[in-house]
């Protein structure tokens, strides 16, 4: 093994050994802290744009943090009332409504008397104070982290510039001079990877926000036998699509909404919809997961689909939803490692093969 190897070695574990560590130890703060820098990263050109036109890097990432968020709560409170009023009527017809148009259908298929009296006796057996409990606690909780998430997506945009030179700088300082073209050449190729799985990303997600939008949108055009060309189902489908950069659970999230608005819309009267919805969801699924992430991630991280779907659940294992997230950024950089170390490995076997290559005249004479 080379030098460079060698060093390679040593100092790739001496990085990764005490991130690990810290990640056993702080699991919820360190994913936190990479989707805070995985985040920073992908709003720092929004922020650079600022700057261009004259507004302070500080005020840029403030704005982009704190007031366009701000803007969108108070929006989403201004129409909660409604929503709330639609969901409380729900509520109070959904008893009558599943008895009258749901329990005689699940009688003729399963020949079980499923009706909202035996439904009823079932969800109570469960604890409903400790579950409202147990949730206010998870909120405050979340609540919490949300609130730390920001102010470091805050001050790692504010100080972005510095962070980076700072990075780079202190590569360079305990690194021979010798590699400092190479570490430069490390860090641009791992840039280039963040920025390629976010663009793939950004697509599938935009496939599928155009996919599930129409689809949703034609659904409740039937239902409603109208031919608007715009609806809230249109809205919902697009959310839905770009609810894909959260996998495995974003479409399905998506799915429930869309449920959701088509029983705040039509309770249960046009009971075909939720089997589309549900249709629509599986259809697209599949051709996210068999079509899309297969060729278009794999193809801008440059891995194969195995390793994308192990990355995925292996976040998810350690991180949850967040884990979930920065399993295929933190997968892109991990292959840039191992592809750079891999073709110096090469070119070392390379260069001994070629020295053991040369003949050895056996008839000189010493």
């Amino acid at each position: 093994m080379t030098p460079l190897l060698k060093y390679g070695v040593v100092f790739s574990l001496a990085i990764l050994i005490p991130l690990l560590f810290t990640l056993w130890i702080m699991p919820t703060f360190m994913v936190l802290l990479l989707g805070a820098i995985l985040l920073a990263y992908i709003l720092s050109p929004i922020v650079a744009w600022g700057e261009r036109w004259h507004c302070g890097r500080s005020l840029s990432s403030f704005i982009l943090i704190f007031v366009i968020p701000f803007i969108l709560l108070e929006w989403l409170i201004t129409i909660l009332p409604q929503v709330s009023d639609q969901l409380d009527t729900l509520i109070q017809h959904f008893p009558a409504q599943y008895d009258q148009k749901i329990a005689p259908l699940l009688k003729d298929y399963t020949d079980l008397s499923l009706d909202w009296a035996w439904l009823s006796a079932q969800l109570s057996h469960y604890s409903l104070g400790s579950f409202g409990l147990q949730w206010f606690s998870n909120l405050f909780e979340l609540i919490l982290y949300a609130l730390l998430f920001v102010v470091i997506v805050f001050i790692l945009l504010r100080d972005w510039q510095q962070t980076v030179m700072a990075i780079r700088q202190l590569l360079h300082d305990v690194t021979p001079d010798s590699w400092n073209k190479e570490i430069d050449l490390l860090l641009n190729q791992m840039g280039d990877a963040i920025s390629r799985l976010i663009r793939g990303q950004i697509e599938v997600s935009t496939l599928l926000a155009i996919y599930y939008g129409l689809s949703f949108h034609l659904i409740g055009q039937l239902a409603a036998q109208t031919g608007s060309l715009w609806s809230p189902w249109l809205l919902l489908g697009i959310v839905t699509g770009y609810l894909n950069l959260l996998p495995y659970i974003g479409v399905p999230l998506g799915g429930i909404l869309v449920c959701v608005l088509g029983l705040m819309t039509h309770q249960l009267d046009v009971l075909w919809i939720y089997p589309a919805i549900i249709a629509v969801i599986t259809l697209g699924t599949t051709v996210d997961h068999k079509l899309l992430t297969p060729r278009i991630i794999g193809r801008s991280v440059k891995v194969h689909e195995i390793f994308v779907y192990f990355a995925i659940y292996l976040g998810g294992a350690l991180g949850g939803i967040v884990g979930i997230l920065l399993a295929l950024p933190v997968m892109a950089v991990v292959s840039v490692f191992v592809r750079y170390f891999y073709q110096h490995w090469l070119a070392h076997r390379q260069c001994e093969r070629e020295q053991w290559s040369v003949p050895i005249d056996f008839s000189a004479k010493g």
